[in-house]
């Protein structure tokens, strides 16, 4: 049957059947003991899917956040951002600092100071 269904949990079933049966003893125990098991593995399981989407979330939010502030100070007063989108130097500036934001910095040791 596990071959059919390859399953950790059938693996444990069947398992501990086979043990069962060399060494007896009370079988209605062993699978109380395995349905805890399994209820548990699946709890952690969901936590685990729980922390996993929540740092997805996280990156997606750090990595919007320099454009949603971006669009923000340009709503607010476009004449802030003109020199960053009006010229070739505020151009290449903003691409190599916001998107490669190591090479930016090794390109323009002087801005170092600049950052936090």
């Amino acid at each position: 049957m596990h071959k059919r269904l390859p399953s950790e949990d059938l693996d444990l079933v069947v398992t501990s059947i086979a043990i069962s049966q060399s060494v007896g003893g009370n079988l209605a125990e062993v699978f109380d003991k395995i349905g805890e098991t399994i209820r548990e593995r699946r709890r952690v399981e969901g936590r685990i899917d729980s922390l996993t989407a929540q740092g997805k979330i996280q990156g997606i939010v750090v990595s919007l956040l320099p454009l949603v502030v971006g669009l923000a100070i340009y709503w607010i007063d476009p004449t802030l951002m003109a020199p960053l989108l009006n010229n070739v130097a505020g151009v290449h500036h903003h691409w190599l600092h916001d998107h490669h934001g190591g090479p930016g910095l090794l390109l323009h040791p002087q801005d170092r100071e600049h950052r936090v």
